[in-house]
């Protein structure tokens, strides 16, 4: 993930034309796709499995939010 968001950091500052264009686009989806298969979306299914029924709505509100404003 972090040579992506360098690509996409480097490629963002240059003068923008099509192929530059075209590299921000293909190193976001590469990000995406390592964002996704890591370890990052495990937090919401583990909260949502591991709260009692009851206070669920409000563990997932709270743990979102705490996430929220570190990310």
């Amino acid at each position: 993930m972090v040579p992506s968001l360098l690509g996409i950091g480097i490629a963002g500052t240059v003068e923008q034309n099509k192929t530059t264009e075209n590299a921000l686009i293909a190193l976001s989806c590469i990000w995406v796709a390592a964002y996704a298969s890591g370890i990052a979306p495990c937090g919401a299914i583990y909260q949502g499995e591991t709260a009692a029924p009851r206070l669920r709505p409000k563990t997932n509100s709270f743990s979102q939010a705490v996430g929220q404003c570190f990310g």
